[in-house]
């Protein structure tokens, strides 16, 4: 079988071997669970084991893309996917080939599973080209479609900075689904030369109901010196819920109002101690603290450091 297959034979792979292979892949969902373990070992040794040979994967994942079985086309989509990405594509030029055809194929796709591989393999190309897709997906009515979608938007807002983008961001930043909501505010956070339009999509967000939302709309606002964040900060610190973003948050404001909101919350160590120092009352150490900051190999290990040492207090739902 060609999951058995070693590295040193793959070339020798058949035409005979690959078809009864996908023959299994392609055919109809059953319930039985061996024949469902051993359609699931094949995915993975075909992935293996094309990976390593390019131009027949991409051919052949671009066949699978219109195969009549939801779990053929799955298994085009990751292939794609697996063997189109920033470390292989070079100029880039097969990446953008394979951005059209499975953006092509979104508009026909009925199944949610494809759909969601679809959002992934487009996110992972770090493409620019990628972007009509995913912003097609991110217009879907399902909601795990949408969030596969949103949360690969990083992936084209840092190659380039697209006003389409930067909408879509402002109106996902509004969706029925907190987590959704979550996403899209952080990545707005990340757009270069926020417009008040942004500011305001992120002002909107401090009183979200779901706290990861209001979190992401705080540190972004911070780093943006808005002060409307303020009172939103100050209230989160004031209470039991504040995380390390929020203590990030405060330093990078470097207010000595917001020294007293920042007792209580040492458990994020370093980060803690920074933040601190920024909004100390005494002027040399906050001097000192916002050399720190921008000393870009102080902050990195820093920040790995409290990392390790604090997770979240608590979930995203609220």
């Amino acid at each position: 079988m060609v999951i058995a297959a070693p590295k040193r034979q793959i070339k020798m792979l058949s035409s005979i071997t690959i078809q009864a292979s996908l023959n299994l892949l392609a055919g109809k969902y059953v319930s039985d669970g061996k024949e469902m373990r051993l359609r699931s070992n094949t995915y993975w040794g075909m992935l293996e084991s094309l990976s390593y040979e390019r131009s027949q994967a991409i051919n052949l994942g671009r066949d699978m893309l219109s195969c009549d079985a939801p779990y053929g086309r799955f298994f085009g989509i990751t292939l794609l996917g697996e063997i189109c990405n920033p470390v292989e594509v070079g100029e880039g030029l097969e990446a953008d080939m394979i951005a059209d055809w499975i953006t092509d194929a979104i508009d026909g796709e009925t199944s949610v599973s494809c759909l969601c591989a679809m959002a992934q393999t487009l996110g992972g190309m770090y493409r620019p080209r990628a972007e009509r897709g995913l912003m097609e997906l991110s217009r879907s009515e399902n909601d795990d479609v949408r969030w596969n979608a949103v949360t690969c938007f990083g992936s084209i807002t840092v190659n380039r900075n697209s006003a389409r983008v930067t909408k879509r961001l402002i109106e996902l930043s509004k969706d029925r689904v907190a987590s959704i909501r979550d996403w899209a505010t952080m990545y707005l956070g990340d757009v270069e030369k926020a417009n008040e339009v942004v500011r305001e999509a992120l002002v909107a967000r401090l009183t979200d109901r779901h706290l990861g939302t209001r979190t992401e709309a705080i540190y972004a606002l911070a780093n943006m010196h808005d002060p409307r964040a303020l009172p939103a900060l100050k209230k989160c610190l004031a209470g039991s819920r504040a995380n390390q973003k929020d203590i990030e948050s405060a330093g990078v404001y470097g207010l000595v109002e917001l020294y007293q909101y920042l007792r209580g919350w040492d458990g994020y160590g370093e980060v803690y101690k920074w933040a601190c120092k920024r909004c100390s009352p005494d002027k040399s150490v906050r001097a000192a603290a916002e050399d720190e900051w921008y000393d870009k190999e102080f902050w990195q290990e820093k920040l790995a450091e409290a990392t390790t040492q604090a997770d979240r207090r608590s979930g995203h739902d609220a």
